[in-house]
């Protein structure tokens, strides 16, 4: 078990590296001022400068994207000084998506996505979408779909360049 970790680990740093080396497909204004769902305000994916972040985007009755917030609430929770962790609802009303908040943590950032930023990183095919940022607001990786939790927790470590997400003790909640 423990070396199927750290191969995880691996591949996640591994590639996580090469995609900082590789040209930029999309330049993502991480400072773009969403609708904030928890509150009559706006935010941005990136609330901390400097600091890299990963935004999951979601839609109302994705039973995966409750499954990958919980780890996203994970990560917040222990690399949270580290990262910028948000999730990002699409595809639905301000108040479908509110009403959604309900199968989130309350300590989750939720934000709305707009047409700037959906067009920024070049649409949403399904959710859950998870997109990781560098520390410049460049997108690095989008991935579709559900990501295990160890890969998820593994390229939260590869972005905060530390242990922050240790899998042993998380990947068990």
């Amino acid at each position: 078990m423990l070396a199927s970790n750290s191969v995880c680990k691996a591949i996640a740093v591994g590639m996580l590296s090469l995609l900082v080396w590789a040209p930029a497909q999309a330049e993502v204004a991480t400072t773009e001022q969403l609708d904030d769902l928890r509150q009559a305000a706006s935010a941005t994916i990136a609330p901390k400068a400097n600091v890299a972040s990963i935004a999951m985007i979601f839609q109302p009755d994705c039973s995966w994207c409750k499954k990958q917030g919980k780890v996203m609430r994970d990560i917040l929770n222990t690399c949270g000084e580290q990262l910028n962790i948000a999730i990002v609802g699409y595809k639905a009303s301000y108040r479908e998506l509110r009403r959604e908040l309900k199968h989130f943590d309350k300590q989750l950032p939720a934000l709305e996505a707009n047409r700037r930023f959906l067009a920024s990183v070049e649409g949403v095919a399904a959710t859950p979408t998870t997109l990781f940022f560098d520390e410049s607001g460049e997108l690095l990786l989008k991935q579709r779909g559900y990501i295990q939790p160890e890969q998820l927790l593994d390229a939260a470590d590869a972005l905060a360049q530390n242990d922050c997400a240790t899998v042993g003790s998380l990947a068990a909640n």
